[in-house]
Protein backbone atom coordinates (compact mmCIF):
# COMPACT_ATOMS: atom_id res chain seq x y z
CA UNK A 1 0.00 0.00 0.00
CA UNK A 2 1.17 3.56 -0.70
CA UNK A 3 -0.30 6.95 0.18
CA UNK A 4 -0.07 10.38 -1.37
CA UNK A 5 2.10 11.82 1.38
CA UNK A 6 4.98 9.35 1.00
CA UNK A 7 6.94 7.69 -1.72
CA UNK A 8 7.96 4.80 0.55
CA UNK A 9 5.82 1.65 0.96
CA UNK A 10 5.06 0.47 4.45
CA UNK A 11 6.02 -3.15 5.17
CA UNK A 12 2.68 -4.71 6.12
CA UNK A 13 3.35 -8.42 5.57
CA UNK A 14 3.95 -8.99 9.28
CA UNK A 15 0.71 -7.21 10.13
CA UNK A 16 -1.60 -9.13 7.80
CA UNK A 17 -2.37 -12.06 10.07
CA UNK A 18 -5.80 -13.63 10.32
CA UNK A 19 -7.60 -13.69 13.65
CA UNK A 20 -7.24 -17.48 13.84
CA UNK A 21 -3.44 -17.13 13.71
CA UNK A 22 -3.29 -14.77 16.70
CA UNK A 23 -2.53 -16.15 20.16
CA UNK A 24 -5.30 -15.93 22.70
CA UNK A 25 -3.83 -12.88 24.40
CA UNK A 26 -3.64 -10.93 21.14
CA UNK A 27 -7.36 -11.55 20.65
CA UNK A 28 -7.88 -9.79 23.99
CA UNK A 29 -5.24 -7.13 23.39
CA UNK A 30 -6.54 -5.96 20.04
CA UNK A 31 -9.97 -4.64 21.17
CA UNK A 32 -8.34 -3.13 24.25
CA UNK A 33 -5.72 -1.16 22.31
CA UNK A 34 -8.29 -0.38 19.61
CA UNK A 35 -10.32 1.65 22.08
CA UNK A 36 -7.28 3.60 23.22
CA UNK A 37 -6.31 4.31 19.59
CA UNK A 38 -9.53 6.03 18.58
CA UNK A 39 -8.51 9.65 19.23
CA UNK A 40 -5.18 9.35 17.40
CA UNK A 41 -6.82 7.46 14.54
CA UNK A 42 -9.33 10.28 14.30
CA UNK A 43 -6.44 12.73 13.87
CA UNK A 44 -5.00 10.40 11.21
CA UNK A 45 -8.32 10.60 9.35
CA UNK A 46 -8.22 14.39 9.71
CA UNK A 47 -4.81 14.49 7.98
CA UNK A 48 -6.07 12.10 5.29
CA UNK A 49 -9.25 14.09 4.63
CA UNK A 50 -7.43 17.45 4.43
CA UNK A 51 -4.52 16.31 2.33
CA UNK A 52 -2.03 15.97 5.19
CA UNK A 53 0.51 18.46 3.97
CA UNK A 54 -2.11 21.17 3.50
CA UNK A 55 -3.25 20.99 7.11
CA UNK A 56 -2.28 23.94 9.28
CA UNK A 57 -0.30 23.00 12.37
CA UNK A 58 -1.48 24.57 15.61
CA UNK A 59 -0.39 24.15 19.19
CA UNK A 60 -3.74 22.65 20.28
CA UNK A 61 -3.52 20.07 17.48
CA UNK A 62 0.12 19.21 18.21
CA UNK A 63 -0.53 19.03 21.96
CA UNK A 64 -3.36 16.55 21.30
CA UNK A 65 -1.20 14.42 19.00
CA UNK A 66 1.69 14.43 21.48
CA UNK A 67 -0.51 13.52 24.44
CA UNK A 68 -2.23 10.65 22.64
CA UNK A 69 0.95 9.24 21.08
CA UNK A 70 2.89 9.45 24.37
CA UNK A 71 0.17 7.49 26.19
CA UNK A 72 -0.05 4.93 23.39
CA UNK A 73 3.71 4.44 23.26
CA UNK A 74 3.82 3.81 27.01
CA UNK A 75 0.92 1.37 26.74
CA UNK A 76 2.45 -0.50 23.79
CA UNK A 77 5.79 -0.74 25.60
CA UNK A 78 4.06 -2.09 28.70
CA UNK A 79 2.73 -4.99 26.61
CA UNK A 80 6.01 -5.71 24.79
CA UNK A 81 5.11 -4.23 21.40
CA UNK A 82 8.75 -3.30 20.75
CA UNK A 83 9.67 -6.99 20.47
CA UNK A 84 6.50 -8.17 18.76
CA UNK A 85 6.57 -8.77 15.01
CA UNK A 86 3.01 -7.57 14.47
CA UNK A 87 3.03 -4.47 16.68
CA UNK A 88 6.64 -3.22 16.57
CA UNK A 89 6.08 -1.19 13.40
CA UNK A 90 2.97 0.44 14.89
CA UNK A 91 4.90 1.25 18.04
CA UNK A 92 7.74 2.75 16.00
CA UNK A 93 5.35 5.01 14.12
CA UNK A 94 3.63 6.09 17.32
CA UNK A 95 7.05 7.00 18.77
CA UNK A 96 7.86 9.10 15.69
CA UNK A 97 4.51 10.85 16.09
CA UNK A 98 5.32 11.66 19.72
CA UNK A 99 8.77 13.07 18.89
CA UNK A 100 7.78 15.22 15.94
CA UNK A 101 4.59 16.57 17.46
CA UNK A 102 6.67 17.72 20.43
CA UNK A 103 9.28 19.25 18.14
CA UNK A 104 6.58 21.01 16.14
CA UNK A 105 5.04 22.40 19.32
CA UNK A 106 8.45 23.78 20.33
CA UNK A 107 8.87 25.50 16.96
CA UNK A 108 5.41 27.04 17.15
CA UNK A 109 6.20 28.24 20.67
CA UNK A 110 9.35 29.94 19.34
CA UNK A 111 7.41 31.43 16.45
CA UNK A 112 4.82 33.06 18.70
CA UNK A 113 7.23 33.99 21.51
CA UNK A 114 10.00 35.40 19.32
CA UNK A 115 9.04 39.08 19.60
CA UNK A 116 8.79 39.14 23.38
CA UNK A 117 12.22 37.51 23.83
CA UNK A 118 13.99 40.85 23.11
CA UNK A 119 16.76 39.08 21.20
CA UNK A 120 19.92 40.57 19.80
CA UNK A 121 20.26 40.33 16.00
CA UNK A 122 22.04 37.35 14.46
CA UNK A 123 22.75 36.27 10.90
CA UNK A 124 19.74 34.72 9.17
CA UNK A 125 15.99 35.23 9.29
CA UNK A 126 14.91 33.17 12.28
CA UNK A 127 11.15 33.51 11.75
CA UNK A 128 11.32 32.63 8.07
CA UNK A 129 13.58 29.65 8.81
CA UNK A 130 11.17 28.56 11.54
CA UNK A 131 8.25 28.64 9.09
CA UNK A 132 10.23 26.56 6.59
CA UNK A 133 11.18 23.99 9.23
CA UNK A 134 7.57 23.76 10.36
CA UNK A 135 6.80 22.57 6.84
CA UNK A 136 9.27 19.71 7.36
CA UNK A 137 7.58 18.85 10.67
CA UNK A 138 4.13 18.98 9.05
CA UNK A 139 5.21 16.77 6.11
CA UNK A 140 6.88 14.28 8.44
CA UNK A 141 3.83 14.08 10.69
CA UNK A 142 1.59 13.64 7.66
CA UNK A 143 3.70 10.76 6.45
CA UNK A 144 3.81 9.06 9.83
CA UNK A 145 0.11 9.52 10.64
CA UNK A 146 -0.95 8.20 7.26
CA UNK A 147 1.31 5.19 7.76
CA UNK A 148 -0.33 4.59 11.13
CA UNK A 149 -3.71 4.69 9.39
CA UNK A 150 -2.45 2.24 6.78
CA UNK A 151 -1.21 -0.15 9.45
CA UNK A 152 -4.48 0.13 11.37
CA UNK A 153 -6.41 -0.88 8.29
CA UNK A 154 -4.02 -3.76 7.65
CA UNK A 155 -4.63 -5.26 11.09
CA UNK A 156 -8.34 -4.44 10.94
CA UNK A 157 -8.45 -1.94 13.79
CA UNK A 158 -11.82 -0.23 14.07
CA UNK A 159 -11.59 3.34 12.77
CA UNK A 160 -13.73 6.33 13.78
CA UNK A 161 -16.65 6.89 11.45
CA UNK A 162 -15.26 10.28 10.42
CA UNK A 163 -12.56 12.79 11.37
CA UNK A 164 -13.28 14.67 14.61
CA UNK A 165 -15.07 17.97 14.12
CA UNK A 166 -14.97 19.42 17.61
CA UNK A 167 -11.18 19.81 18.02
CA UNK A 168 -10.14 23.27 19.22
CA UNK A 169 -7.45 23.93 16.63
CA UNK A 170 -7.46 27.69 16.24
CA UNK A 171 -4.38 29.87 16.79
CA UNK A 172 -6.41 33.06 16.31
CA UNK A 173 -5.60 34.91 19.52
CA UNK A 174 -6.86 38.29 20.76
CA UNK A 175 -4.35 41.10 20.25
CA UNK A 176 -2.69 42.80 23.20
CA UNK A 177 -1.44 41.78 26.61
CA UNK A 178 -2.73 42.00 30.17
CA UNK A 179 -1.50 45.01 32.17
CA UNK A 180 1.59 44.42 34.31
CA UNK A 181 0.01 45.84 37.46
CA UNK A 182 1.29 43.37 40.07
CA UNK A 183 3.70 44.81 42.63
CA UNK A 184 7.30 43.85 42.01
CA UNK A 185 9.63 42.32 44.57
CA UNK A 186 12.86 43.83 45.88
CA UNK A 187 15.88 41.56 45.43
CA UNK A 188 19.55 41.99 44.60
CA UNK A 189 20.85 45.19 43.13
CA UNK A 190 20.77 45.34 39.36
CA UNK A 191 24.54 45.31 39.32
CA UNK A 192 24.84 42.13 41.38
CA UNK A 193 22.07 40.38 39.44
CA UNK A 194 23.55 41.19 36.03
CA UNK A 195 27.05 40.17 37.10
CA UNK A 196 25.83 36.86 38.55
CA UNK A 197 23.74 36.05 35.49
CA UNK A 198 26.42 37.14 33.00
CA UNK A 199 29.09 35.10 34.77
CA UNK A 200 26.86 32.01 34.90
CA UNK A 201 25.98 32.41 31.22
CA UNK A 202 29.65 32.65 30.23
CA UNK A 203 30.47 29.50 32.18
CA UNK A 204 27.64 27.68 30.41
CA UNK A 205 28.65 29.11 27.04
CA UNK A 206 32.11 27.61 27.53
CA UNK A 207 30.47 24.19 27.90
CA UNK A 208 28.62 24.79 24.61
CA UNK A 209 31.64 25.12 22.33
CA UNK A 210 30.82 21.85 20.55
CA UNK A 211 27.73 23.57 19.09
CA UNK A 212 29.85 25.92 16.98
CA UNK A 213 30.05 23.64 13.97
CA UNK A 214 31.70 26.33 11.86
CA UNK A 215 34.91 25.10 13.51
CA UNK A 216 34.56 21.77 11.70
CA UNK A 217 36.25 21.12 8.38
CA UNK A 218 33.95 22.06 5.47
CA UNK A 219 34.20 18.57 3.99
CA UNK A 220 32.76 16.84 7.04
CA UNK A 221 29.27 15.45 6.45
CA UNK A 222 26.51 16.25 8.92
CA UNK A 223 25.93 12.56 9.58
CA UNK A 224 29.56 12.26 10.69
CA UNK A 225 28.94 14.82 13.47
CA UNK A 226 26.74 12.33 15.33
CA UNK A 227 27.65 11.15 17.94
CA UNK A 228 30.88 13.18 17.95
CA UNK A 229 30.80 16.08 18.66
CA UNK A 230 26.97 16.13 18.83
CA UNK A 231 25.12 13.39 20.68
CA UNK A 232 21.84 13.03 22.50
CA UNK A 233 23.75 12.85 25.78
CA UNK A 234 25.77 16.04 25.22
CA UNK A 235 22.72 17.98 24.05
CA UNK A 236 20.53 16.75 26.89
CA UNK A 237 23.09 17.77 29.53
CA UNK A 238 23.39 21.22 27.98
CA UNK A 239 19.59 21.55 27.64
CA UNK A 240 19.21 20.63 31.32
CA UNK A 241 21.68 23.32 32.42
CA UNK A 242 20.01 26.05 30.35
CA UNK A 243 16.65 24.97 31.75
CA UNK A 244 18.08 25.32 35.26
CA UNK A 245 19.37 28.80 34.46
CA UNK A 246 15.95 29.82 33.14
CA UNK A 247 14.29 28.42 36.26
CA UNK A 248 16.76 30.28 38.48
CA UNK A 249 15.97 33.54 36.70
CA UNK A 250 12.23 33.03 36.95
CA UNK A 251 12.49 32.19 40.65
CA UNK A 252 14.78 34.98 41.81
CA UNK A 253 14.71 37.76 39.19
CA UNK A 254 11.42 37.69 37.27
CA UNK A 255 8.87 40.32 38.31
CA UNK A 256 11.37 42.19 40.48
CA UNK A 257 12.50 45.77 40.63
CA UNK A 258 15.86 44.56 39.33
CA UNK A 259 14.49 43.94 35.85
CA UNK A 260 13.46 47.58 35.55
CA UNK A 261 16.89 48.81 36.62
CA UNK A 262 18.83 47.05 33.86
CA UNK A 263 16.91 46.01 30.75
CA UNK A 264 19.76 43.77 29.65
CA UNK A 265 18.50 41.24 32.19
CA UNK A 266 15.40 40.69 30.08
CA UNK A 267 17.55 40.37 26.97
CA UNK A 268 19.64 37.68 28.65
CA UNK A 269 16.46 35.92 29.80
CA UNK A 270 15.24 35.83 26.20
CA UNK A 271 18.51 34.30 24.98
CA UNK A 272 18.50 31.69 27.73
CA UNK A 273 14.94 30.71 26.78
CA UNK A 274 15.40 30.48 23.03
CA UNK A 275 18.64 28.52 23.43
CA UNK A 276 16.93 26.14 25.85
CA UNK A 277 14.02 25.47 23.47
CA UNK A 278 16.33 25.04 20.48
CA UNK A 279 18.47 22.58 22.43
CA UNK A 280 15.38 20.73 23.61
CA UNK A 281 14.28 20.36 20.00
CA UNK A 282 17.77 19.38 18.82
CA UNK A 283 17.84 16.68 21.51
CA UNK A 284 14.58 15.25 20.16
CA UNK A 285 15.96 15.14 16.62
CA UNK A 286 19.34 13.64 17.55
CA UNK A 287 17.66 11.08 19.80
CA UNK A 288 15.45 9.99 16.92
CA UNK A 289 18.38 9.88 14.50
CA UNK A 290 20.60 7.87 16.84
CA UNK A 291 17.79 5.52 17.82
CA UNK A 292 16.11 4.95 14.44
CA UNK A 293 18.18 6.17 11.50
CA UNK A 294 21.91 5.83 12.19
CA UNK A 295 23.85 2.75 11.16
CA UNK A 296 24.27 1.80 14.82
CA UNK A 297 20.59 2.11 15.71
CA UNK A 298 18.56 -0.87 16.82
CA UNK A 299 16.13 -0.43 13.91
CA UNK A 300 18.71 -0.03 11.15
CA UNK A 301 18.21 -2.62 8.44
CA UNK A 302 14.63 -3.49 9.35
CA UNK A 303 12.19 -4.25 6.54
CA UNK A 304 10.03 -1.23 7.28
CA UNK A 305 11.00 1.96 5.51
CA UNK A 306 11.76 4.68 8.07
CA UNK A 307 8.95 7.25 8.19
CA UNK A 308 11.41 10.16 8.48
CA UNK A 309 13.76 11.51 5.82
CA UNK A 310 17.27 11.26 7.29
CA UNK A 311 18.78 14.10 5.23
CA UNK A 312 15.89 16.40 6.09
CA UNK A 313 16.26 15.54 9.77
CA UNK A 314 20.00 16.28 9.70
CA UNK A 315 19.33 19.59 7.95
CA UNK A 316 16.81 20.83 10.50
CA UNK A 317 19.00 19.59 13.36
CA UNK A 318 22.27 21.23 12.33
CA UNK A 319 21.27 24.09 10.03
CA UNK A 320 18.39 25.31 12.17
CA UNK A 321 18.30 24.22 15.83
CA UNK A 322 22.05 23.96 16.48
CA UNK A 323 23.00 26.80 14.12
CA UNK A 324 20.64 29.28 15.78
CA UNK A 325 21.46 28.05 19.29
CA UNK A 326 25.11 28.73 18.48
CA UNK A 327 24.33 32.16 17.00
CA UNK A 328 22.27 33.30 19.99
CA UNK A 329 24.92 31.94 22.33
CA UNK A 330 27.57 34.05 20.61
CA UNK A 331 25.50 37.24 20.60
CA UNK A 332 24.56 36.89 24.29
CA UNK A 333 28.14 36.06 25.20
CA UNK A 334 29.25 39.37 23.71
CA UNK A 335 26.57 41.14 25.77
CA UNK A 336 27.79 39.38 28.94
CA UNK A 337 31.34 40.51 28.23
CA UNK A 338 30.17 44.11 27.87
CA UNK A 339 28.17 43.96 31.10
CA UNK A 340 31.09 42.54 33.06
CA UNK A 341 33.38 45.22 31.67
CA UNK A 342 30.81 47.87 32.59
CA UNK A 343 30.53 46.60 36.16
CA UNK A 344 34.22 45.70 36.56
CA UNK A 345 35.65 46.14 40.06
CA UNK A 346 39.34 46.78 39.55
CA UNK A 347 41.61 45.34 42.21
CA UNK A 348 44.95 43.54 42.40
CA UNK A 349 46.36 40.34 43.84
CA UNK A 350 49.95 39.16 44.49
CA UNK A 351 50.58 35.55 43.51
CA UNK A 352 53.62 33.27 43.41
CA UNK A 353 55.37 32.41 40.17
CA UNK A 354 54.54 28.85 38.98
CA UNK A 355 57.03 26.49 40.65
CA UNK A 356 57.68 24.39 37.55
CA UNK A 357 59.65 26.46 35.00
CA UNK A 358 57.78 29.66 35.68
CA UNK A 359 55.33 30.92 33.09
CA UNK A 360 55.80 28.20 30.50
CA UNK A 361 53.06 26.87 28.18
CA UNK A 362 50.52 25.36 30.61
CA UNK A 363 50.20 28.11 33.25
CA UNK A 364 50.41 30.92 30.70
CA UNK A 365 47.74 29.34 28.52
CA UNK A 366 45.39 28.72 31.45
CA UNK A 367 45.77 32.29 32.73
CA UNK A 368 45.05 33.65 29.23
CA UNK A 369 41.97 31.39 28.94
CA UNK A 370 40.58 32.78 32.19
CA UNK A 371 41.06 36.37 31.03
CA UNK A 372 39.54 35.66 27.61
CA UNK A 373 36.64 33.80 29.19
CA UNK A 374 35.55 37.06 30.81
CA UNK A 375 36.77 39.23 27.90
CA UNK A 376 38.34 41.45 30.51
CA UNK A 377 41.60 43.37 30.61
CA UNK A 378 44.11 42.03 33.11
CA UNK A 379 47.76 43.06 33.44
CA UNK A 380 50.52 41.10 35.12
CA UNK A 381 53.24 43.27 36.67
CA UNK A 382 56.75 42.01 37.41
CA UNK A 383 59.75 44.17 38.34
CA UNK A 384 58.16 47.27 36.86
CA UNK A 385 57.20 45.62 33.56
CA UNK A 386 53.53 45.09 32.60
CA UNK A 387 52.36 42.10 30.56
CA UNK A 388 49.00 41.46 28.85
CA UNK A 389 47.61 38.44 30.73
CA UNK A 390 45.33 37.54 27.81
CA UNK A 391 48.37 36.73 25.65
CA UNK A 392 50.36 33.58 26.55
CA UNK A 393 53.37 34.77 24.55
CA UNK A 394 53.48 37.96 26.62
CA UNK A 395 53.57 35.91 29.82
CA UNK A 396 56.34 33.71 28.39
CA UNK A 397 58.59 36.77 28.22
CA UNK A 398 58.35 37.23 31.98
CA UNK A 399 60.51 34.12 32.35
CA UNK A 400 63.55 36.07 31.13
CA UNK A 401 63.44 38.22 34.27
CA UNK A 402 62.47 35.33 36.52
CA UNK A 403 65.41 33.24 35.29
CA UNK A 404 67.74 36.19 35.85
CA UNK A 405 66.64 36.21 39.50
CA UNK A 406 67.25 32.46 39.70
CA UNK A 407 70.78 32.85 38.32
CA UNK A 408 71.59 35.58 40.83
CA UNK A 409 70.19 33.40 43.61
CA UNK A 410 72.51 30.54 42.66
CA UNK A 411 75.47 32.89 42.57
CA UNK A 412 74.57 34.09 46.06
CA UNK A 413 74.12 30.55 47.37
CA UNK A 414 77.50 29.46 46.00
CA UNK A 415 79.32 32.58 47.03
CA UNK A 416 80.83 30.80 50.03
CA UNK A 417 82.57 28.12 47.96
CA UNK A 418 86.38 28.35 48.06
CA UNK A 419 87.39 30.26 44.90
CA UNK A 420 90.15 27.79 44.01
CA UNK A 421 89.04 24.61 45.68
CA UNK A 422 91.39 21.74 44.92
CA UNK A 423 89.61 19.13 42.81
CA UNK A 424 91.33 16.12 41.38
CA UNK A 425 91.59 15.68 37.60
CA UNK A 426 88.36 14.35 36.11
CA UNK A 427 86.40 14.92 39.34
CA UNK A 428 84.88 18.28 38.44
CA UNK A 429 81.56 16.73 37.32
CA UNK A 430 81.31 14.76 40.57
CA UNK A 431 81.92 17.92 42.55
CA UNK A 432 79.18 19.76 40.66
CA UNK A 433 76.84 16.81 41.27
CA UNK A 434 77.64 16.93 44.99
CA UNK A 435 76.81 20.64 45.15
CA UNK A 436 73.54 20.19 43.23
CA UNK A 437 72.42 17.31 45.45
CA UNK A 438 73.25 19.29 48.55
CA UNK A 439 71.14 22.22 47.31
CA UNK A 440 68.31 19.81 46.46
CA UNK A 441 68.37 18.45 50.02
CA UNK A 442 67.98 22.04 51.23
CA UNK A 443 64.96 22.52 48.88
CA UNK A 444 66.89 25.17 46.98
CA UNK A 445 66.93 23.19 43.71
CA UNK A 446 64.48 20.76 42.07
CA UNK A 447 66.04 18.03 39.95
CA UNK A 448 63.96 16.85 36.96
CA UNK A 449 66.33 14.29 35.43
CA UNK A 450 68.52 11.56 36.87
CA UNK A 451 71.38 11.11 36.23
CA UNK A 452 72.21 14.73 35.54
CA UNK A 453 73.79 15.35 32.10
CA UNK A 454 76.87 17.04 33.52
CA UNK A 455 79.73 18.62 31.60
CA UNK A 456 82.89 16.57 32.26
CA UNK A 457 85.31 19.23 31.07
CA UNK A 458 87.58 21.01 33.52
CA UNK A 459 87.53 24.75 34.27
CA UNK A 460 89.56 26.79 31.82
CA UNK A 461 92.77 28.33 32.98
CA UNK A 462 92.18 31.08 35.48
CA UNK A 463 88.44 30.27 35.99
CA UNK A 464 87.38 30.31 39.62
CA UNK A 465 85.89 27.02 40.81
CA UNK A 466 82.80 28.78 42.23
CA UNK A 467 82.15 30.41 38.87
CA UNK A 468 82.59 27.04 37.15
CA UNK A 469 79.85 25.52 39.35
CA UNK A 470 77.53 28.50 38.80
CA UNK A 471 77.99 28.24 35.03
CA UNK A 472 77.29 24.50 35.08
CA UNK A 473 74.12 24.91 37.18
CA UNK A 474 73.00 27.75 34.91
CA UNK A 475 73.49 25.44 31.90
CA UNK A 476 71.37 22.73 33.55
CA UNK A 477 68.70 25.36 34.32
CA UNK A 478 68.61 26.49 30.69
CA UNK A 479 68.30 22.87 29.54
CA UNK A 480 65.32 22.35 31.88
CA UNK A 481 67.09 19.58 33.80
CA UNK A 482 66.79 21.44 37.12
CA UNK A 483 64.92 24.41 38.53
CA UNK A 484 65.80 26.87 41.24
CA UNK A 485 63.33 27.70 43.98
CA UNK A 486 62.51 31.40 44.34
CA UNK A 487 60.07 33.52 46.29
CA UNK A 488 59.32 35.81 43.33
CA UNK A 489 55.72 37.04 43.15
CA UNK A 490 53.80 38.79 40.39
CA UNK A 491 50.92 41.24 40.68
CA UNK A 492 47.76 40.80 38.62
CA UNK A 493 45.57 43.88 38.16
CA UNK A 494 42.02 43.62 36.81
CA UNK A 495 38.40 42.81 37.55
CA UNK A 496 37.83 41.14 40.92
CA UNK A 497 35.93 38.21 39.37
CA UNK A 498 38.73 37.41 36.94
CA UNK A 499 41.40 37.66 39.63
CA UNK A 500 39.32 35.33 41.80
CA UNK A 501 39.70 32.58 39.19
CA UNK A 502 43.40 33.33 38.63
CA UNK A 503 44.00 33.08 42.39
CA UNK A 504 42.12 29.77 42.43
CA UNK A 505 44.36 28.56 39.59
CA UNK A 506 47.48 29.63 41.50
CA UNK A 507 46.23 27.89 44.65
CA UNK A 508 46.04 24.70 42.57
CA UNK A 509 49.58 24.92 41.26
CA UNK A 510 48.55 26.55 37.99
CA UNK A 511 47.28 23.12 36.94
CA UNK A 512 50.50 21.16 37.58
CA UNK A 513 52.64 19.77 40.37
CA UNK A 514 56.25 20.80 41.01
CA UNK A 515 57.44 18.29 38.39
CA UNK A 516 55.14 19.61 35.66
CA UNK A 517 52.56 16.82 35.80
CA UNK A 518 48.95 17.73 35.07
CA UNK A 519 46.70 17.86 38.14
CA UNK A 520 42.88 18.19 38.37
CA UNK A 521 41.41 21.65 38.69
CA UNK A 522 38.41 22.49 40.91
CA UNK A 523 34.93 22.49 39.45
CA UNK A 524 34.83 26.28 39.41
CA UNK A 525 37.57 26.22 36.73
CA UNK A 526 36.10 23.35 34.71
CA UNK A 527 35.64 25.66 31.72
CA UNK A 528 39.44 25.74 31.28
CA UNK A 529 39.55 22.08 30.30
CA UNK A 530 36.93 22.30 27.55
Amino acid sequence: MRDAATQEPVALEALSLTESENPTFECQFKPFIEGRFQTLLGVCLLFESQGGRDLRLTRPLLALIHSESAQLEELLDAYGARCNQRWSLVRRQVAATKFFSRAGYNLLHLKYSFKRYCLLPVDGDFLDDTRQRLCFIRDTLAKVLLQILECARAIHLRLPASPPENLFLSEDHPKGILPADRQTRDVLSAKDAVVLLATAFLELAAASDFLHLDKLTPSRRLADCIPDPVSEESLRQLEYRFHNMQAHYDTYLADTNTESLDKDLIVLRGHISIIFHLLETATIFVHYYERHLSANSGTAGTVAAPPVDAEGLLDITFNYTIAYASAYLASARNLCHLKLQHYAEITQVDLPVPRYRGFHVRPSTLIAKIVRHYASEVRMNLFGVSYDAAQPLALFRANERINAVKRRRIADLLGNLPPNRAVGPGNHANEVRRVVLQLAEQDRIVIYEHPLPLNHSAPYDGELFAQFVVDEITRLLAMGKIDIETDVTVTFVGDRRVLRDIRCLADNGYGEDRFGNDIPLPESLAYLKR
